[in-house]
């Protein structure tokens, strides 16, 4: 997102904010401050790509190892008590699982709401 923000919405993201951003390791501050699970999913994608996080990862997410999809049928008993069958992404931050459906809908919503702000510029 930063990269995207960075390269096609440069001059706009500046005014908005009034000052100049020089990468788009300047732009990621800016984005992470507006959504507090955008540092989870840029960890996540990081992994994705490079296996291994180097440098100043925003979790406790180290590796591709960190990532898992679990899946699950209709729940137990009656009615269940697991998702209606299907997949559930999820990450482990240290010992804590993160089931990452709520992360990514706020991210998705949080970058609505930057695109459609920068592009009123």
């Amino acid at each position: 997102m930063a990269d995207w923000a960075f390269s096609h919405e440069r001059a706009a993201l500046e005014s908005l904010e009034g000052r100049r951003f020089e990468s788009e390791k300047d732009i990621y501050p800016h984005l992470a401050l507006g959504s507090s699970s955008f540092g989870l999913i840029r960890d996540i994608a990081n992994a994705s790509k490079h296996v291994n996080l180097s440098g100043k990862p925003s979790t406790n997410i180290k590796n591709v190892t960190d990532l898992k999809i679990e899946t699950s049928a209709f729940g137990e008993g009656t009615f269940g008590t697991a998702r209606y069958g299907g997949i559930n992404p999820i990450a482990f931050d240290g010992d804590r699982v993160v089931y990452l459906d709520e992360h990514m809908h706020e991210v998705f919503q949080y970058w609505l709401d930057f695109t459609n702000t920068i592009s009123t510029r």
